[in-house]
């Protein structure tokens, strides 16, 4: 017989027994469903959250920061586990003893920072837009016979985030190092209100008024201005003066406390006052910058965790890079820093540009580990689902063989007459299988159309309560079929099925002919 032929054959048997190869295909079709719906949404979903995470602006922001603390990895004998215990507690026990030994025997480290030079090596590396160093600037900004301290920092420009935040005005552009960016309290501590007096602010003139000092000195004047609260410049200097004199007392009567040499000499070089602490800082430099937008902090949704994490500035007045770095290294004495963000060009490098820096010796901090366990999170759950489905396609597998072994019975004196006529007991075993695939398949693509309509009614409701939760529009479907995916699912129910009509297939071959012929 030629496979056309088996083919006819039996798909003419299936069809002499609707009621119960319906029966067998309404199994078929229940595990085929789970395990396309599984497959499609899972792909739907991560395709969903790659778009949620890479539409905020702080999706390929990296934090780079210089590990302080130093350690040599121990040996592997110095933190085994002695006893009986099982693999898994073992391991723990282990890992926690080897970071016990770690800080125990680590040292803190002052000479680590980011350089100058190396914001210029990472700022050349390929798909980094901008790295922004960690600066912060405290100044007295003066307009309109209004002047009042402030804090600033660095900001990437041409950020997206900028532009939704924004009150008024335009982002800072690559080369605008004369631009700056204030919180709407700064403008309205300027005395520029409503919002068409804010406006006005636009494109006008500002002054900031830094003051001197070495780095040490800068960063403590700075957590005096976080501490008080006081906003006149004059007081505010004075509070500076008082705290730097009484620190600078504390530590030359450090000799009479039990310190050891080591600890006097470590905190006089961490706050490297041994020479430079002056008792009064000095005005040395007042520098003009232009206005270029108001900005105001968003409300947040769900998604907001990574911005509480890579935010670009937390201040209320923003600078461009060269402008802070400028001003740090010539004014405030900041040469070097100890944190920094970098901006790559599109989320899917930002592992490429992680480990770069990473083998510059420095630490990094951004989402792609986050995605990643979300990602195996969703993984898990979609491989559960689809074990499932194979469950139900293994219980409809039973049926089949059933149904088969009922048609072995029923047709054997059909199969007698065949073997009487020539027919071998492959030709017979091939029959039976072609009945076994052809329900799979059959079962198959009538799960893939009840899926795929079961995805665009159910999708468009999914979509409609997720982007409810979140408070972002979720581009795309959630549930995205891959062919992959369906021939996976078409190939696990074929071969299902196949194999559930193994045993009817054999014993259907084994029939002698002349019993088979007078069965009745």
């Amino acid at each position: 017989m030629k496979l056309f032929d088996v083919v006819n054959m039996a798909t003419h048997n299936l069809l002499q027994r609707p009621v119960r190869t319906a029966l067998n295909l309404v199994g078929i079709s229940l595990g085929t469903i789970i395990i396309l719906l599984t497959a499609a949404g899972g792909e739907g979903v991560r395709q969903a959250l790659y778009s949620l995470i890479e539409s905020s602006p702080y999706a390929r922001r990296i934090q780079v920061s210089v590990d302080y603390w130093q350690a040599e990895e121990p040996e592997p004998s110095e933190y085994q586990i002695a006893g009986e215990l099982d693999v898994e507690r073992r391991k723990r026990l282990e890992e926690s003893l080897r970071l016990e030994i770690i800080n125990r025997e680590s040292s803190y480290s002052v000479g680590n920072s980011i350089k100058v030079a190396n914001v210029r090596e990472i700022e050349s590396l390929d798909h980094v837009d901008s790295m922004v160093p960690q600066i912060w600037l405290s100044f007295v900004l003066q307009k309109n016979n209004v002047q009042r301290q402030f804090e600033g920092e660095a900001v990437a420009p041409n950020a997206r985030g900028q532009m939704k935040n924004l009150l008024a005005g335009k982002p800072l552009a690559a080369g605008d190092t004369n631009g700056i960016l204030i919180h709407e309290l700064v403008a309205y501590h300027m005395g520029y209100v409503t919002k068409g007096q804010v406006e006005q602010l636009i494109g006008q003139q500002v002054t900031a008024v830094f003051r001197s000092g070495g780095k040490s000195m800068n960063n403590l004047a700075y957590l005096v201005n976080r501490s008080v609260n006081e906003s006149d410049p004059d007081k505010l200097f004075q509070t500076q003066s008082e705290f730097l004199t009484a620190l600078k007392q504390l530590v030359g009567e450090m000799d009479l406390s039990s310190l050891t040499d080591a600890q006097k000499a470590m905190i006089k070089s961490t706050l490297d006052l041994t020479e430079q602490v002056e008792a009064t800082p000095e005005v040395t430099e007042s520098r003009l910058f232009i206005v270029r937008g108001v900005y105001f902090e968003k409300e947040q949704n769900v998604f907001d965790f990574i911005e509480r994490y890579f935010r670009e500035a937390s201040s209320l007045v923003l600078f461009h890079p060269e402008a802070a770095i400028d001003v740090g290294v010539n004014v405030s004495g900041q040469d070097e820093f100890f944190a920094a963000s970098v901006m790559v060009d599109r989320f899917q490098n930002l592992k490429e540009v992680e480990s770069k820096i990473k083998a510059m010796g420095f630490e990094t901090l951004s989402v792609s580990q986050v995605f990643k366990n979300v990602e195996e999170e969703i993984q898990s759950v979609c491989g559960v689902i689809f074990y499932i489905g194979l469950a139900v396609l293994a219980i409809a597998a039973i049926g089949i063989s059933n149904t088969l072994f009922i048609s072995v019975l029923e047709r054997t004196r059909e199969f007698g007459i065949m073997k009487s006529l020539g027919a071998t007991n492959w030709q017979i075993t091939r029959l039976m299988l072609v009945e076994g695939a052809a329900l799979g398949a059959l079962g198959a693509a009538i799960a893939l159309a009840m899926s795929w309509l079961a995805a665009i009614l159910g999708g468009r409701f999914l979509q409609g309560y997720v982007e409810g939760e979140v408070g972002q529009t979720v581009s795309g479907n959630l549930f995205v079929f891959s062919w992959t995916s369906v021939l996976i699912a078409f190939a696990a129910s074929i071969i299902v099925c196949s194999a559930a009509s193994i045993l009817p297939a054999w014993r259907a071959a084994r029939l002698d002919p002349i019993v088979a012929i007078r069965e009745n």
